[in-house]
């Protein structure tokens, strides 16, 4: 989402696409996106997070630059892992954001009614713990269900923290 809303800007404030630039993608999907804009992007022939991204070789002699600047295109809320390790290295990293992410009005209520046919529930991103948050899930069980709630294995968080309030999860292996 965020790349097609990228092209909508860019077509919006530049009659042509910056000359220079390093188009990179975290997945294929993304990537061919930019291409089919006509953007010579790149991304990881491995993974598809920032940590895949990041481990691309083409970092390096980026890197050595003083004057590199990183344009992240994303969500409101995206992670900052990316950003983080960029700027460590030296980078000017600014982000577009370029849609937010919202929790469904009904799914408080929509949860309390499947409650009885829940015994657990499992959490596919970081949006889903923020939301489980919300819906105080910080037991590990979701009062509006009384399921246990499942953590997907490779969601990323902070050594030491609970994930968005969702300190007691399971992981799935």
């Amino acid at each position: 989402m965020a790349a097609r809303l990228g092209l909508e800007r860019l077509d919006h404030y530049w009659p042509q696409p910056p000359e220079g630039v390093v188009w990179l993608a975290v997945g294929g999907g993304t990537a061919q996106v930019l291409r089919d804009y006509g953007l010579p992007a790149q991304c990881p022939a491995q993974g598809q997070d920032s940590e895949a991204l990041l481990a691309m070789p083409l970092w390096q002699p980026l890197l050595a630059r003083p004057d590199l600047k990183v344009l992240i295109w994303r969500g409101e809320d995206g992670r900052e892992h990316l950003a983080d390790q960029l700027r460590t290295a030296g980078a000017r990293v600014d982000y577009l954001p370029l849609y937010a992410r919202h929790m469904p009005a009904e799914l408080a209520a929509d949860l309390a009614a499947l409650a009885p046919q829940l015994d657990q529930v499992l959490v596919l991103s970081v949006q889903a713990c923020v939301i489980g948050a919300r819906l105080r899930l910080e037991t590990g069980r979701c009062s509006a269900t009384g399921a246990v709630l499942w953590q997907v294995n490779g969601l990323r968080r902070r050594p030491g923290s609970g994930l968005h309030g969702c300190s007691n999860l399971s992981r799935c292996r």
